[in-house]
């Protein structure tokens, strides 16, 4: 169920939190994936789903963000992740990734705590 709930929640970060408050028109969709370009930086925004397999590695010059619903996986050393069952991020001046948390915390009451 989470899993499906994040697929949704992607969804709706791609229409508010990308095109409409950052203005980014080109979005690719699918279900566990958005892949867009940002300041000239191609980004990957992946969902890691509690079972089943986990998206794979980007290109070196993409940024990976990973929504992570699964204890079993290792975020890539070049990656950021938002650990959902624990609520636990690093945070960092990527603008991007801070879209991401402050999105979840505004429309969806997410509230991660920082690991470093």
């Amino acid at each position: 169920q989470v899993d499906l709930a994040l697929e949704r929640l992607l969804r709706d970060f791609a229409e508010y939190g990308l095109r409409r408050e950052l203005g980014i028109k080109a979005i690719e969709v699918s279900p566990r994936e958005l892949k867009f370009r940002w300041r000239d930086r191609p980004y990957r925004v992946v969902i890691v789903p509690s079972t089943g397999n986990a998206p794979s590695l980007s290109s070196p010059d993409e940024r990976l963000i990973c929504l992570v619903n699964s204890t079993d996986w290792q975020t890539p050393p070049d990656a950021l992740a938002l650990d959902v069952p624990s609520r636990t991020t690093r945070f960092t001046h990527d603008r991007i990734h801070t879209a991401l948390r402050v999105f979840l915390l505004r429309y969806y009451g997410m509230r991660f705590t920082d690991t470093a």
